[in-house]
């Protein structure tokens, strides 16, 4: 059985599917983050966008790459922004508490 979401909702089904990351993350919000906007949350916005990069990386449909070493520094570390505070939303919304401030101090200034 998995979950899957249709329309807003998630309906459980009997047969495996692949799922995109974006869609179990929001499920996870949907479910303990309720009120997170996911139009205005920049954190979203980049994480989209650090998935793409990776998504180019790992698929790339161009033999040569013209990406700068300081872009992929850029890119990077906004998405690794991203993910930590996708993840300190979700550590509030399930455990009641921040990710600890160790990784929080990861995210770039």
């Amino acid at each position: 059985m998995c979950t899957t979401l249709v329309h807003d909702k998630f309906e459980i089904l009997e047969t495996m599917e692949y799922h995109k990351i974006e869609d179990e993350l929001k499920f996870l919000f949907y479910r303990f983050v309720p009120r997170f906007d996911f139009h205005k949350a920049a954190c979203w916005g980049q994480l989209l966008e650090f998935k793409r990069f990776r998504d180019s990386l790992t698929h790339p449909r161009q033999d040569e790459d013209e990406t700068t070493l300081g872009e992929y520094k850029r890119i990077t570390d906004r998405g690794l922004s991203a993910v930590i505070e996708i993840i300190n939303h979700l550590c509030n919304g399930i455990f009641k508490k921040p990710l600890r401030k160790q990784l929080l101090d990861l995210k770039a200034k």
